[in-house]
């Protein structure tokens, strides 16, 4: 490689290098903003003279903030709240971020182990040290060395952390786009090890005729243990009575019946469920089936109902339709929420044109006039100060092969005859 090359090359990384802290530039910019707009909501004052609702303006900023720039209530409340910390309690690492010596991801990493910390004198000490360390080594090496910091500064309050942790196990689960899933939890390394150790055992034991993976082994064995479909009997996998939870999947006809491939989903909508994985559920003993009319484009037809309260049929019917709360940025399951009036009863009628899920947070925000609502031929809005407003669509259902949708109905009435229980 001759001179001239060298120079080219120099000259793209320093680009990237200069790429990189706009980026961060650019970050603690819009984190300020958020910031300063909350600050002045707070001094508009209250909007509501409801006592047990209190500053309308202050209360819903997130909501705003996160419908302008389509992101969740929840992070744009961290968000504020982080910038806050990290502008009062850190400022060389503010002052590191605003010029992109850091970005957000950094910040975020060391405001968490700040918020470890117990003794303001070491929140002190890490806004001195740590900013030379982050601008010359990887994010990982940081984290590490931030475990460290805590470990070291404030001894004490790491052990007795640690004799607490445990108060704050969990199991969570998260779906990814194919149809898939993953569960992360946290228990006691012991525990952990246990676990690990079983797997292992039983998916050796399975013998070498088995032709999955080692790690599918243990992902089936794991799955079947929790679901019931196997129990564990001497030390031996034994089949077992299957689960005894109810979990809804929206699925077209054509494909319950064989006749296309269209895949199902869950009511939340959080994930989609293959053709084929959805018929092996149905033909399982025991399976309840709901039939819910919509038109070629997935959309639920209507259905009205006398007085001010759905009837099961409808609420199942509605929750299947919003799958969760109505709000623009808000993923809260539909079977959480309330179901809302839009025109209040009993003005307003108890049909689906008329009904919404809303979660109780954005429940209020309407009943007590933060946001306004209007449900009109152009659709549903919702109404946010400074004249913004954001339609609202109805998630449509998942349809298969229109074609075949008369010879799936004769199907479909047979296979409810066979496997809907009395």
């Amino acid at each position: 490689m001759d001179l001239i090359d060298r120079n080219i090359d120099t000259e793209e990384l320093d680009l990237m290098v200069d790429d990189q802290r706009c980026i961060g530039r650019g970050q603690a910019r819009l984190a300020a903003r958020m910031v300063a707009f909350d600050d002045r909501r707070n001094r508009e004052g209250e909007r509501c003279l409801d006592p047990r609702v209190g500053n309308l303006e202050s209360s819903y900023v997130a909501d705003e903030i996160g419908a302008a720039l389509g992101l969740s209530t929840k992070r744009v409340r961290d968000q504020i709240a982080q910038t806050r910390r990290v502008q009062t309690n850190m400022p060389n690492v503010w002052m590191a971020w605003r010029v992109g010596d850091v970005d957000q991801f950094q910040v975020w990493k060391i405001d968490t182990t700040a918020l470890r910390l117990v003794r303001p004198e070491s929140v002190t000490l890490l806004d001195e040290q740590v900013v030379t360390y982050v601008t010359s080594h990887t994010t990982a090496q940081l984290q590490s060395w931030l475990n460290r910091f805590v470990a070291r500064m404030e001894a004490d309050e790491f052990a007795r952390r640690h004799q607490q942790v445990l108060k704050d196990r969990y199991v969570s689960v998260g779906h990814d786009p194919d149809g898939v899933a993953w569960i992360s939890g946290m228990t006691s390394s012991f525990d952990a090890t246990q676990i690990d150790t079983m797997l292992t055992k039983l998916a050796r034991g399975l013998g070498a005729n088995d032709p999955r993976t080692m790690d599918q082994r243990r992902a089936d064995i794991y799955a079947d243990l929790l679901t019931g479909r196997m129990q564990l009997v001497d030390g031996e996998l034994r089949p077992g009575a299957g689960p005894s939870i109810a979990i809804g999947v929206v699925v077209p006809i054509d494909t319950l019946c064989g006749l296309g491939d269209a895949p199902g989903e869950l009511l939340d909508r959080t994930t989609s469920i293959p053709a084929a994985f959805v018929r092996e559920l149905a033909a399982e003993a025991g399976t309840l089936f709901y039939r819910l009319l919509t038109d070629p484009m997935g959309n639920l037809l209507d259905v009205t109902e006398l007085g001010r309260f759905p009837s099961k049929h409808l609420n199942f019917a509605l929750t299947v339709r919003d799958g969760e709360c109505a709000f623009p940025t808000c993923t809260a399951p539909a079977e959480r929420c309330d179901i809302d009036h839009i025109i209040p009863s009993p003005d307003g009628p108890t049909e689906g044109a008329n009904l919404r899920h809303l979660c109780r947070r954005h429940h209020r925000a309407k009943t007590f006039g933060a946001f306004g609502v209007s449900n009109d031929a152009d659709g549903y809005r919702w109404h946010l100060p400074g004249n913004r407003a954001y339609e609202v669509h109805d998630a449509r259902l998942p349809v298969g092969r229109q074609c075949a949708y008369s010879r799936s109905e004769a199907i479909f009435g047979e296979f409810i005859a066979e496997y809907e229980p009395p």
